[in-house]
């Protein structure tokens, strides 16, 4: 328990050590700032203000004089009357921002002021204007006369009447005109507070007295880092005093004193206060704390049961899946702990993703034992995506063959249950076909052995492992390709199991990939051996062309590169789409014999297409003599109307169904 929340704990300490810190530093800060200045009814200056004492409280740059009963700060440009000093409330602390409200000495009073001079505070660093703060622009003795209707009411008539005409403007909102600007003998910014402003915005000229008079706001933040400390740290106030020693003036950091009232913050008063909200925020804390900690434990305890019931109840479906398909256990079945998928792939990570479609994704992970594997886990969590997971895990958990991708174990912990295959390296068939620019060439001698790895893998779906098996999702993207370019069968998600005594399944929801999808599966709902030979004919025709099935990159007429291979291969053009880059590495009769097993295995009707058996021996034809002989494949089917395959040389070639045998039917 420890080892998982003791940061937590750790941070407790610093904090409860923080708090016990400051009321320490309040403690300790029992000398208040020295009062060296006052302006009578004015008062004494308030912080970070200073008055021209060296030992005093406040900022070097913001010392004030006294005029009569005002305070006057002094800058580059001129006096400014100091109105009032304000602190921004941030928390019970002096840490809120310091607000000072200046007022021009030249308009202080006076209905009609002459402004003289622009707020220049370049002298002042610890000064910054405040975010309420605008300019107006004045022009004074200008020759000029208002030729505008918006010139005249900018003119400002009381002092037009002393030195010549004179203008006001708003440069937020005024464009002003050239020929007035060259016109006038001199042109001065006030500040003035934007919101004043906008009270009076259409009567500016006869108003700015009053404007000018309600004064700005600066935002005053000390530029030194100790002075920081003692605000922020200490909750203290900036000055120097003079040491008895002879070492001259010294930084020290004063009690803050609190202006309004003239009393100290450590006065014994607002002790016991202060106290209280210390003891207050650690009570708070510590059962913050202790929420945390009940809310981590009910977690985990959630967690934990909610793991336990995934495991039971896809455990019972996989147990009733294996009983039904192959008379087996769940025993025979390696399950794998999640805590074990979630180290493999640092709780998968996303820089571990090595494949991602709509339904799952596939990380890379590294199991106890040191295998490298893919881990699939599903996107989505419905009864449809579980029945495919379960049914992928009794298929591959019962199946053993070089080219169909091994299944290591699966976790049953999760909604869906996440499925541990071999790591297959090399990419997808797809990849090596259509995004060439980061994947290897495919020869074609690979493509020829691709196909026949891929149709003995399915004819051992079909015939030679405990239970016959339609794939019913074959495609190029389901192909992997180890690094020596074998080919590994894998997704079984949507493959269904054949009993012995039968031919087909019926279904009335239809799995597959447009584009490889058997027509006639896809009209009648039946699914049978030869819909996996359907999807196989548009895999070979991709190996032949190198092109997807369907584009909208390519011609209309090429759009459905299956409709237009046929087409070709009924007008004797077929080696006219032969992908451009083997042109040199077969010959033509390769080739003729490839595009009429292509076609043979997109006929129509199921029942003229070879078996998955015709498919590997033509194939293995190819590859043995170069020149293969397809002899008697369709002796099974003679005294049908079916069109055969008969007499295939190396000089003659007969046309699968010339007499009148096209593949539009597609």
């Amino acid at each position: 328990m420890f080892d998982k929340y003791h940061h937590f704990f750790i941070s407790l300490l610093v904090i409860t050590n923080i708090l016990k810190a400051e009321a320490k530093s309040f403690k300790n800060l029992t000398e208040s700032c020295p009062v060296t200045t006052d302006c009578g009814n004015g008062g004494p200056p308030k912080y970070p203000l200073r008055g021209t004492s060296q030992y005093s409280c406040g900022y070097d740059d913001l010392k004030v004089t006294c005029a009569g009963d005002n305070q006057i700060l002094k800058t580059h440009s001129g006096d400014y009357i100091v109105k009032n000093v304000t602190w921004a409330p941030n928390n019970f602390s002096n840490k809120g921002i310091k607000i000072i409200s200046l007022v021009d000495v030249d308009v202080e009073g006076k209905d009609c002021p002459r402004v003289k001079h622009t707020l220049d505070i370049n002298d002042k660093p610890s000064l910054r204007r405040s975010s309420s703060v605008v300019d107006i622009i004045f022009f004074f003795n200008c020759t000029s006369q208002s030729q505008t209707l918006q010139m005249a009411q900018n003119e400002i008539g009381c002092l037009s009447e002393i030195e010549g005409t004179s203008y006001v403007f708003s440069n937020v909102t005024s464009t002003i005109n050239k020929s007035l600007i060259e016109s006038c003998q001199e042109s001065v910014t006030a500040t003035v507070d934007s919101s004043e402003l906008d009270r009076i915005r259409g009567n500016l000229s006869r108003s700015f007295g009053t404007l000018l008079q309600k004064g700005f706001q600066l935002i005053a933040k000390s530029i030194y880092r100790e002075c920081l400390v003692c605000e922020r740290n200490k909750g203290g106030s900036c000055g120097y005093k003079n040491m008895a020693d002879g070492e001259g003036l010294v930084f020290n950091c004063y009690d803050i004193v609190m202006y309004e009232t003239g009393t100290s913050i450590t006065d014994k008063k607002y002790r016991p206060a202060l106290i209280g909200v210390i003891c207050s925020i650690f009570v708070v804390i510590i059962s913050i704390g202790c929420c945390f900690v009940l809310y981590k434990r009910s977690k985990k305890t959630r967690k934990k049961k909610m793991k336990r019931m995934n495991f039971n109840k896809n455990s019972k479906q996989l147990q009733k899946k294996l009983i039904t398909s192959h008379g087996d256990t769940i025993e025979r079945t390696k399950i794998i702990p999640l805590k074990e998928l979630e180290k493999a792939t640092n709780n998968f990570d996303k820089t571990r993703i090595i494949g991602q479609g709509g339904h799952g994704t596939v990380y890379k992970g590294l199991l106890s034992d040191q295998r490298v594997t893919a881990i699939k886990t599903s996107n989505v969590t419905n009864p449809t995506e579980v029945d495919e997971f379960i049914n992928e895990v009794a298929l591959l958990s019962r199946i053993y063959h070089r080219n169909v991708v091994m299944l290591y174990g699966c976790c049953l912990e999760t909604e869906v249950p996440i499925l541990v295959y071999e790591f297959v390296s090399n990419g997808t068939l797809s990849d090596h076909l259509h995004a060439r620019d980061h994947f290897s060439h495919l020869c074609w001698d690979d493509r020829l052995r691709i196909a026949i790895e891929l149709s003995s893998a399915i004819l051992y779906l079909h015939f030679a492992s405990s239970k016959t098996i339609f794939h019913s999702d074959l495609k190029s993207a389901n192909i992997l390709l180890d690094e020596k370019l074998s080919a590994k069968l894998s997704d079984f998600g949507a493959s269904k199991y054949v009993g012995l005594d039968q031919t087909h399944i019926t279904s009335t929801t239809v799995q597959g990939t447009i584009g490889y999808l058997d027509p006639e599966y896809y009209q009648s709902g039946k699914l049978t051996e030869k819909s996996d030979v359907y999807s196989l004919g548009v895999i070979l025709v991709e190996l032949f062309t190198g092109q997807k099935p369907i584009s909208n990159a390519r011609t209309q007429e090429e759009r459905n590169i299956i409709m237009y291979f046929i087409k070709m291969f009924n007008e004797k053009h077929v080696e006219l789409i032969f992908d451009t880059c083997l042109e040199e590495e077969a010959d033509k009769d390769e080739i003729e014999v490839f595009a009429r097993l292509a076609c043979s295995c997109l006929r129509y009707k199921g029942e003229e297409r070879p078996t998955m058996k015709e498919v590997v021996s033509t194939l293995e034809g190819i590859v043995r003599s170069k020149v293969p002989t397809i002899s008697q494949n369709y002796q099974k089917m003679r005294g049908k109307k079916v069109r055969s395959f008969d007499d295939i040389s190396t000089s003659s070639w007969t046309a699968i169904g010339q007499q009148n045998s096209t593949y539009e039917e597609l």
